[in-house]
């Protein structure tokens, strides 16, 4: 595959999970979805972990998953690695720090949603293109966004599919923190190793008493509705439209 999640584990207790494909601005396949899938849960069966760090390189932190790839090989009830990593993320029992230094775009924003602490750099954004595309939102977005930050600044995100930058997405509690670009790595990793330090029984019981009732049954009837217009003629519009856009920038 293209592509890796590199993964490793610090003395202090930090699992440190890396999108690398920064060539394809951190877009995720089937098979990377798949590899942060398990990575989140092996870190979560791990018993020296007591956080996890999830980051990527180059100036985008995700683009979502990897257009082609999801029309050419659409996911269907039985295997959908992309649901099952969010699912994993969910249900996380051990905090989640992420460290975002560039666009966080459709699944790249969504997952973001089940993150504990946020740290952004200003050149960060959050975008949701799925309207756009033809699809409908994943991840509990639908639910989580108009419960967190009221509907009409849900629907910015969810259906004019704007870009929220990290100073807005600040103010609406989407981020934890904006920090300067070059203190991003030590401000996220300072997060999760202040959380690796709690008393982890604490800190995991509380964490579980914050997530939202049903939250995982909301996330199975989305990804349904989301799986069906897969092989709808809007999405397949909306993919060919986009692949056109993104040609016509790369020739210029």
């Amino acid at each position: 595959m293209t592509g890796s999640i590199d993964s490793h584990v610090d003395d202090d207790g930090v699992a440190r999970i890396t999108i690398n494909r920064p060539e394809k601005r951190n877009a995720l396949t089937h098979a990377l979805m798949q590899a942060l899938g398990d990575a989140v849960l092996a870190a979560e069966e791990d018993g020296a972990v007591r956080a996890i760090l999830v980051g990527s390189p180059g100036p985008v932190f995700c683009a979502g998953a990897d257009l082609g790839n999801l029309a050419d090989s659409p996911p269907d009830a039985d295997r959908d690695p992309g649901h099952r990593a969010l699912i994993l993320l969910a249900t996380a029992r051990k905090p989640l720090v992420a460290a975002v230094q560039g666009a966080a775009v459709g699944m790249g924003a969504t997952m973001l949603l089940h993150f504990d602490a946020v740290y952004a750099a200003p050149e960060a954004s959050l975008r949701m293109p799925f309207v756009e595309l033809g699809l409908t939102p994943e991840a509990g977005a639908t639910f989580l966004l108009p419960a967190r930050i009221g509907h009409v600044a849900a629907a910015r995100l969810m259906l004019l599919a704007e870009p929220v930058p990290a100073v807005d997405a600040l103010r609406i509690g989407l981020f934890t923190a904006v920090v300067a670009a070059d203190e991003l790595a030590e401000a996220a990793l300072g997060a999760a190793r202040r959380l690796a330090a709690m008393p982890p029984i604490a800190l995991v019981r509380t964490k579980a008493m914050m997530r939202w009732p049903d939250l995982e049954a909301h996330m199975d009837a989305e990804q349904a509705v989301f799986r069906a217009l897969l092989s709808g003629r809007e999405f397949i519009e909306g993919v060919a439209a986009r692949q056109a856009r993104l040609a016509t920038k790369e020739g210029r």
